[in-house]
């Protein structure tokens, strides 16, 4: 596999803000050496781990080490899997990939990702060797790892196919705010694209847990890709 841009950025999905709006960020990429250097800094390698806060995080399991960096937006700016792995050249193969939460010592996690899992996460006996690898590269580091396995032979309900193999979503099943600093140096590095797509009640629901009323719900909208795709054709 050859090396990706040394950015990648998705733009099949939006960043939401504070108060509740969206953004897409997009390229040409104004400052790529300060997008690439901050968020660099955020990536946590084997011992740095264990400590890290609880959230959201994309993980990449490599010969050499373990690799997670924190999510923070719903476009998942700089937490992608192929920026992870073009980040860290000196830690060897790709060994295996996907979406975790971590709470405390526990790790609930799936084998989500396009780049990595999807071209070799084939069949149920792929899906064990892929989850003994994980689950010993989280042990090691003193973590108590869940991989979200599908009923009926595992422990969550699922609602599409994919899921049968490589476990349940996180990131796509999760409302993400990203913070307001971020949003400031999001507009430093990278090409704005102001979108109006409307809210979800559900979103509009947990923003308004997590915000206040007064901040959440001034504009309504559907679920990332299904609404922007859709937002996009019309």
């Amino acid at each position: 596999m050859s090396l990706p841009p040394p950015f990648v950025l998705k733009t099949d999905r939006p960043t939401l803000t504070s108060d509740g709006t969206y953004i897409m960020f997009t390229k040409p990429i104004k400052d790529i050496d300060s997008a690439i250097s901050f968020f660099k800094e955020k990536m946590l390698i084997n011992d740095q781990i264990p400590s890290a806060n609880n959230g959201l995080y994309s993980w990449l399991l490599k010969e050499e080490g373990l690799i997670m960096i924190p999510v923070e937006s719903e476009q998942e700016i700089g937490s992608v899997h192929a920026n992870l792995w073009s980040w860290t050249p000196t830690l060897g193969k790709v060994l295996a990939a996907g979406e975790l939460k971590k709470e405390g010592t526990k790790i609930e996690y799936n084998l989500q990702s396009g780049s990595f899992m999807k071209p070799n996460l084939k069949t149920k006996a792929d899906q064990l060797r892929f989850i003994q690898r994980a689950n010993k590269a989280f042990r090691t580091l003193g973590l108590y790892p869940i991989f979200l396995k599908c009923k009926p032979d595992g422990i969550v309900e699922c609602d599409i196919p994919v899921e049968d193999l490589s476990g349940k979503m996180i990131l796509d099943t999760a409302t993400i705010i990203t913070p307001d600093v971020d949003i400031f140096l999001y507009r430093q590095f990278f090409t704005e694209e102001p979108l109006d797509v409307p809210l979800t009640p559900r979103t509009v629901a947990q923003l308004n847990n997590a915000l206040g009323p007064k901040k959440a719900g001034r504009r309504r909208h559907t679920r990332k890709r299904r609404s922007l795709n859709k937002r996009r054709k019309n």
